[in-house]
């Protein structure tokens, strides 16, 4: 066959359904002939060759009279998307005002009230103590 430029790394290939036959996808071998070997000569399973596999479009058909229904309808049930792209934007509006709120009130933070726990009298400071047994 003729030479095809190939400038940008690639070649679409259109699959005919006549190619198929009556199957659904098919593989089919791909090689390259260089220019100094006969067509007589030239083995295309013993030559290097790239697997490729070809298959039918899938047809999608709304069959359904519901499905025919909804695709005549004059409303687009864009309200879904509206309130899919709002939850996120109220909470991200929320953010922002704690950020603001807290970063107004910075200097008025007072947490003199927390201390340390004191100490207790007999020394254990909450830990355990542990009773070593006697035999």
């Amino acid at each position: 066959s003729d030479w095809i430029p190939n400038l940008d790394g690639y070649f679409p290939i259109e699959v005919d359904n006549e190619w198929l036959g009556d199957k659904q996808s098919k593989a089919i071998l791909v090689a390259v002939q260089p220019d100094n070997v006969d067509d007589d000569e030239f083995d295309l399973i013993k030559s290097h060759h790239v697997t490729v596999h070809f298959q039918r479009r899938a047809t999608v058909a709304k069959n359904s009279k519901v499905d025919k229904e909804l695709q005549d309808r004059t409303g687009t049930n864009d309200d879904v998307y509206y309130i899919i792209m709002s939850v996120p934007t109220v909470v991200v509006l929320a953010v922002l005002g704690m950020y603001l709120f807290l970063y107004l009130n910075r200097k008025h933070r007072d947490f003199s009230h927390i201390r340390k726990p004191k100490r207790s009298r007999f020394g254990n400071q909450g830990k355990y103590n542990q009773v070593i047994a006697e035999t």
